[in-house]
């Protein structure tokens, strides 16, 4: 809802926002399918973590990393996310996080990473 996703649903009709979302959801499904091969066992997902460009270069998204991981320590749980942002790549590493799956998205040339980050790291 706070992503307008409901409102989108209104403007261009049901039939083609769900079918459009259905194409978008299988283009990044292999990469997905991917990440969760790699890390089988139980962890935490990392859907959406940002920082408005003007903000960027202060420390925010690592601050955000830290209190994701932290939670996540504590209940002992990897984390994994995946990232179509290159330049985020050393910003997760920097937090412990390694790569464990890359592709490319179905029918394009954007490139992505799936990445994990262990309890403790």
């Amino acid at each position: 809802a706070r992503f307008g996703y409901g409102r989108g649903r209104e403007v261009v009709g049901a039939q083609v926002w769900d079918r459009a979302l259905a194409v978008v959801n299988a283009a990044f499904e292999p990469l997905d399918a991917a990440l969760h091969h790699a890390v089988p066992a139980p962890h935490w997902y990392l859907d959406v973590i940002a920082v408005e460009p003007t903000g960027q270069g202060r420390g925010i998204g690592s601050r955000l990393l830290q209190a994701a991981g932290a939670r996540a320590d504590a209940d002992g749980m990897p984390i994994v996310l995946l990232t179509y942002q290159p330049k985020s790549l050393p910003l997760y590493q920097r937090h412990g996080y390694a790569v464990v799956c890359e592709g490319a998205v179905a029918g394009s040339e954007v490139r992505g990473w799936g990445m994990r980050r262990d309890p403790g790291t």
